[in-house]
């Protein structure tokens, strides 16, 4: 049984990428439960442990294979997985593979398989390899469209999950993981923030809001200007931002008249937020 698992963990990878159809004809052959052996086993080496989450992660891709992956149970192997920074290849494709299942709207069975406290542990771990952050916040993004999540992360270690985002937003060389962080933020900023961590990240996020605004990449640009309309609506930071003068660099924006329309929509009502000029009539482009 090891040398088949062996097998599978080492030849899936180079015959999975040919055709979509394969990625569904090797889960048919029963391919999951010898994954799963691999996963499980705690002799399973490194290289090979790290090649069967490579597989796994594949074969997630396919909208046909989730359910086969649910029911195999999978999940749960994950998660010391994910938690393990001694084998970054394996955690990152665990990662991966939870991202591709939240995209397939699988938020609940990893919500309640403990995913997210095993993800905020890899996000606070200093060991944790940048590849890795960004498919961790990668995934974190999808799935806090849900707001128990939300407010699972504002709360898991005491807040600072937030404060990490923040300081990922601002300061990491990987521009992954900057754009995920500010993709999470802007989603937590959706419900009531503790007034501590206002107070405490307060400069932060002035700082990657004005970064990201004046970034090159529209795709930056959007996620800040409509993390900034949700921030608004709140008077500690309408405050800040009026004082930080972020106006003029919205202006700037607004001015160019080859901006994408959601973008030249969100600077506007930013601008009349920031003016008092009243509520958005849209925040949710």
């Amino acid at each position: 049984m090891c040398s088949l698992n062996k097998f599978f963990a080492k030849f899936l990878p180079r015959i999975e990428c040919f055709l979509d159809e394969n990625q569904i004809i090797i889960v048919q052959f029963g391919a999951l439960p010898h994954l799963h052996n691999i996963i499980k086993s705690k002799a399973s080496h490194k290289d090979t442990l790290g090649a069967a989450v490579a597989c796994l992660r594949n074969l997630s891709i396919h909208r046909a294979n989730e359910i086969p992956l649910i029911s195999e149970k999978i999940i749960p192997d994950l998660r010391p997985i994910l938690c393990d920074s001694s084998n970054s290849e394996a955690q990152r494709h665990a990662a991966g593979t939870l991202r591709n299942l939240a995209v397939g709207d699988h938020h609940r069975i990893i919500i309640d398989n403990d995913c997210i406290e095993a993800m905020t542990f890899v996000l606070m771990d200093m060991d944790t390899k940048l590849t890795v952050l960004a498919e961790i916040t990668a995934a974190l993004a999808i799935l806090t469209d849900e707001d128990d999540v939300k407010y699972k992360i504002l709360q898991l270690h005491n807040g600072k999950c937030f404060t990490k985002l923040v300081t990922m937003a601002t300061l990491s060389s990987h521009t992954d993981v900057q754009y995920n962080s500010v993709g999470i933020l802007g989603q937590l900023s959706l419900v009531p923030l503790p007034e501590p961590l206002k107070v405490e990240n307060r400069k932060g996020i002035l700082l990657y809001i004005d970064m990201f605004l004046k970034s090159p990449d529209p795709n930056f640009i959007h996620v800040a200007l409509w993390t900034l309309v949700q921030l608004l609506k709140d008077q500690f930071f309408l405050q800040a931002f009026r004082e930080h003068d972020i106006e003029q660099v919205i202006t700037k924006i607004h001015q160019i008249s080859s901006q994408p329309t959601t973008i030249d929509e969100l600077a506007e009502t930013a601008l009349s937020m920031l003016r008092g000029e009243g509520s958005p009539t849209s925040s949710d482009d």
